[in-house]
């Protein structure tokens, strides 16, 4: 067996959401598993990025999409995974079903953290950080006074909070009925005071419902766990 091997590889993000532009890059997200041997002996839980490809080990996956992380989570509402390996792949998969047990009040938390992370860049213009942005990054800049492609995605992720914390039994609402609208701020229609306001405005409503909303305090930990130690256990009896 080699050093880890992919069990699912899907493609996430603007493509996922329903907001990409004809020159959108493609996006993957693989999740792998570790020789058996490594889960006996223990190993330390990782991630890697091969060029648009990013690879999580299951335990990884796992531990990130509980802690309502939203670089991650969104991966379970991939609707077909454009490879899946054998038994243990289709096991994950089986992901999908059960998504909403990942999700809880802990959303609050990181949708408006990376909201403010990203209205910031807006705010800012990006000044000392243009180093770290890419070539059609910094045109967007050039062209319409400020980050428009960060300012759709900080709209985004405050409004997929505020829609979660409003209606927990609906899950999370990754492809975007509103994407007609989020392409028109990425592609500059709309001025930066106006995402700002947006902005603003849905991170004080999602303040107002983390108090009485009804979704859960935590994950359901114990369903994650015992799927976690149902696969490792096939995974290990095979490789006996």
């Amino acid at each position: 067996m080699t050093d880890r091997q992919i069990l699912l590889s899907g493609t996430i993000g603007s493509r996922l959401y329903g907001t990409n532009s004809s020159d959108s890059d493609t996006d993957t997200m693989s999740i792998c598993i570790r020789p058996a041997r490594d889960y006996l002996l223990g190993f330390n839980t990782a991630s890697w990025v091969e060029g648009e490809n990013t690879i999580y080990e299951l335990r990884f996956f796992l531990k990130l999409a509980a802690a309502a992380n939203l670089n991650v989570l969104p991966a379970l509402w991939v609707e077909t995974w454009t490879h899946c390996l054998g038994r243990l792949g289709l096991d994950v998969v089986s992901l999908r079903t059960q998504r909403n047990r990942f999700l809880s009040k802990a959303l609050y938390n990181t949708g408006t953290g990376y909201a403010l992370q990203q209205l910031a860049d807006v705010e800012n213009e990006n000044r000392g950080h243009s180093g770290k942005l890419g070539e059609k990054r910094k045109a967007l800049i050039e062209l319409h006074g400020y980050d428009t492609k960060a300012a759709m995605h900080t709209v985004r992720l405050a409004r997929m909070t505020r829609e979660y914390l409003r209606s927990p039994a609906d899950g999370l609402m990754v492809r975007r009925p509103d994407s007609d609208e989020l392409l028109a701020i990425r592609n500059g229609e709309w001025k930066k005071e106006a995402v700002i306001k947006e902005v603003r405005g849905l991170i004080a409503d999602c303040d107002k419902l983390i108090k009485t909303t009804t979704a859960p305090e935590q994950p359901d930990r114990k369903w994650i766990d015992d799927f976690l130690i149902g696969v490792l256990s096939r995974h290990i009896k095979e490789s006996l």
